[in-house]
């Protein structure tokens, strides 16, 4: 069922993720990022509420950089693939360090969504 939901939502490609914001694709199901982007492991988060949450952000700043965007709209999000070890937590979720990865589709569970909200407060 949820592959069909994602379905017929609408596809975007080429999304650089420090010139839009999130709000622009409120209809996306799959997104393809620009060349570049990537999950920001240093900034990874995680809530646990018996299952572990985890969340990273989707960047183009460049990863030998302290460089932040402005805000971040696109997250990776995962359930129990994450660990917290000495106050940093280690995002293991899909092919995270494949450097040929650059899309995702929508978290379609929405009763995730809070548990992956509070990951990023």
């Amino acid at each position: 069922e949820i592959f069909y939901d994602v379905m017929a939502l609408n596809s975007y490609d080429a999304i650089d993720p420090s010139k839009v914001q999130g709000q622009e694709f409120m209809d996306a199901g799959r997104m393809n990022f620009v060349n570049g982007t990537r999950v920001d492991l240093a900034r990874a988060m995680s809530f646990r509420n018996m299952e572990t949450y985890c969340v990273a952000p989707i960047s183009n700043a460049a990863a030998d950089s302290n460089a932040t965007l402005s805000n971040y709209d696109f997250w990776a999000v995962g359930k129990d693939c994450c660990s917290l070890t000495l106050g940093d937590v280690a995002f293991q979720c899909g092919p995270v360090n494949n450097q040929k990865a650059r899309g995702g589709i929508r978290l379609m569970r929405n009763e995730e969504r809070a548990f992956y909200s509070l990951a990023v407060q």
